[in-house]
């Protein structure tokens, strides 16, 4: 039986670590060990859900705080650099012990920063390096080192979105990329939704541009001058550690100028996001880029319909009117349209759920996942 290593830097916990904690709680139930790494140690949500998955896990530098190079100049982001190259040196190593005293068979990484100091601790040992793009991979976002170290130090290439398989397929004709989408089962059942006014949420980790905050919130002021006031949207996430609330601020700021403070909702971070997933009337995430959210499985299996955009993996997911609702980046009228459809057409909406929910519970499952994963190793 294999064994994984899996290795990371992270800083915000989101749907990209918790897919990753679902396929090694899952190869673990199949008999493989399964260890993560850590390099400081100072995502608390991320190791706590580590732990409720019986999965161990090992902090290389717990007490370093040499995490975030920040935001500056050239200058200054290249002095800081400095400044951090004696605890990456110990990562490094860290790494390197690792593999060796634990003789793991492959090392599991899932971005470019984890990348180059796994390539690195790795040379002259037996574990291969296996990279999972769990972001939407674009031609653009491959630089020189990038895609060096994908081809001279992965041994597989592996992606939840048919797009940047595409994509990585044609930078890496030489190497098997595989297509393995990502899986979600819940231990909750969808419930009626009875909701006094007609609930939309926007559940994302984190309260930024890219995943279309203020689109959504457009959309509202749009729809209230359009339909009229009959609707409430939940807005959950914290801001994201080194990033400044500037953008938060913003988002309330356009709230009091739309003057809509009473259709919209700030939550915070929430533990119990599947349950308002479960008790909302809609789902949005107008998003600008995706690998594959596992938020948009979970509200299909939830019976909550959802209307998203035709980014990275989620056409994937939602065909257009048949499973789900596109809308383009950044359109809000469309968007405003398309909640007044979701809202007052029930039959069709019905019939897109059902869809939806059918389409989620076959087609994303575990165990279709780890048999993916496992027959990609074996393959490539």
């Amino acid at each position: 039986m294999y064994r994984f290593l899996f290795v990371d830097s992270n800083v915000n916990y989101g749907g990209s670590l918790k897919g990753t904690i679902n396929l090694l709680s899952s190869l673990s139930q199949k008999g493989y060990l399964c260890k993560a790494c850590d390099f400081f140690g100072i995502n608390d949500k991320y190791l706590k859900e580590l732990e409720s998955n019986d999965i161990s896990y090992t902090v290389l530098l717990q007490d370093s705080r040499n995490y975030i190079l920040g935001k500056g100049g050239v200058i200054k982001r290249f002095f800081k650099f400095i400044s951090h190259l004696p605890d990456q040196v110990k990562v490094i190593l860290g790494i390197r012990r690792l593999i060796k005293s634990e003789n793991y068979d492959y090392v599991l990484v899932n971005n470019k920063k984890t990348l180059l100091p796994v390539a690195i601790a790795s040379i002259g040992t037996k574990a291969k390096i296996i990279i999972y793009h769990r972001v939407w991979v674009q031609e653009h976002d491959i630089d020189l080192l990038y895609l060096l170290l994908m081809r001279f130090f992965c041994e597989n290439i592996i992606s939840h979105a048919q797009d940047s398989v595409k994509t990585l397929s044609k930078l890496f004709p030489q190497k098997k990329v595989s297509y393995i989408p990502n899986a979600v089962e819940l231990e909750i059942e969808p419930v009626h939704k009875k909701n006094d006014i007609f609930t939309i949420i926007l559940p994302a980790s984190r309260p930024t541009k890219l995943k279309g905050y203020d689109c959504a919130i457009k959309a509202i002021k749009d729809y209230s001058q359009r339909y009229g006031r009959d609707i409430k949207l939940i807005l959950t996430g914290d801001v994201p550690i080194g990033h400044t609330s500037d953008f938060y601020e913003e988002l309330k700021n356009l709230i009091k100028i739309y003057e809509i403070e009473d259709l919209i909702e700030f939550t915070g971070w929430r533990n119990d996001i599947l349950d308002m997933i479960n008790s909302s009337d809609l789902m949005i995430l107008p998003t600008h880029t995706e690998g594959f959210p596992r938020v948009i499985i979970e509200s299909m299996l939830l019976k909550t319909p959802v209307i998203s955009t035709p980014v990275g993996g989620i056409p994937d997911a939602l065909v257009n009117g048949i499973t789900g609702y596109l809308v383009d980046v950044d359109d809000y009228e469309l968007l405003s349209e398309c909640i007044f459809k979701v809202k007052n057409n029930r039959e069709d909406a019905l019939d897109i759920i059902e869809n939806a929910y059918q389409f989620s519970k076959n087609k994303f499952t575990l165990e279709k996942q780890v048999t993916s994963f496992i027959n990609a190793l074996e393959k490539a």
